[in-house]
This record gives structure tokens, C-alpha cells and sequence, in this order.
């Protein structure tokens, strides 16, 4: 039971943060920690692992932030989308809305166009590798390459 009611409290504190404040109030005891700094225990909801999940509970003030946009995400991630994986400085990011992640970094939809890299294009890797001209054997090198990346 103790693992559903901190799970709706959760939700409800989630909706709350979604609708820009707006929704059920959520009352949290006098010296527990916001939300996002509390810590579960070990097994304790759908994200616990064997000694418990910390989250973003050691974030520093600085790395608590509230995000509306694809580039205020990558930039509360460590701001470098090649890399932000590797970034293991605590923080809780809070998203506000819906994140369109086909944009750039204007906030401009992408196009297919705006994927293609070194090369590929996509009527180039169908004429390429159309099994008529290709055969049966997996598609491989630099167009293959292309695509992939």
C-alpha cells in the first residue's frame, strides 16, 4: 500500500508540475524533502533497484531546473547531446508541456533532409541497395555507413 499511495502522491505532484502549478494540491510533511530530492528505498516502486533509487537527490540548487523546450533539455542535461550520457553530475530537470525533440535547436520542425549526414540521401541507399541491383546479402559500406549514423 505504502508503495501506491507514494506513487499517486507522485503522479498528482507530477500533474501539478505538468500543468504549471495548476491541479490537485499535494500536501508534503513539514521537514521532508521536494519531491524530486526524495529518495526510495530499496525496492519500493517501479524504478527501484537493490539499494534504492537516489535520482536527482544530491542535485545542487543550480542543477534544478524547470524545461519547456528541446534546447533548454539538452542544455539541462550538460549541453552537449553527443555527450550528455556521460554527464554524471546530479540534477532534477522538471519538463513543463510537451518536448517536441524533431526540432532544432531554434525550435524549428526537422525535416527528413535534416537527418542526412555524409552523403546519404534516401534515393540514393534505395537505388544503391534495391535488391534488384544489390541482391540478398546485408547492405554494407559508406552509404550503409551513412545511414547508420
Amino acid at each position: 500500500m505504502r508503495t501506491w499511495r507514494a506513487l499517486t502522491l507522485s503522479c498528482l505532484a507530477a500533474a501539478a508540475l505538468v500543468a504549471g502549478g495548476a491541479g490537485p494540491a499535494v500536501a508534503v510533511p513539514a521537514g521532508a524533502a521536494p519531491l524530486g530530492k526524495q529518495i526510495l528505498p530499496a525496492n519500493d516502486g517501479w524504478a527501484a533497484s537493490a539499494p534504492g533509487t537516489t535520482g536527482g537527490s544530491a542535485a545542487a540548487a543550480d542543477h534544478v531546473v524547470t524545461v519547456s523546450s528541446r534546447s533548454e533539455l539538452v542544455a539541462a542535461l550538460g549541453g552537449n547531446n553527443a555527450s550528455n550520457d556521460k554527464n554524471s553530475t546530479p540534477k532534477i530537470v522538471y519538463i513543463r508541456g510537451t518536448i517536441d525533440a524533431n526540432v532544432n535547436d531554434a525550435n524549428e520542425p526537422l525535416a527528413c533532409a535534416d537527418y542526412q549526414t555524409n552523403g546519404y540521401t534516401l534515393a540514393g541507399y534505395l537505388a544503391t541497395y534495391d535488391p534488384a541491383v544489390w541482391g540478398t546479402a546485408e547492405p554494407s559500406g559508406p552509404l550503409e555507413d551513412a545511414r547508420a549514423a
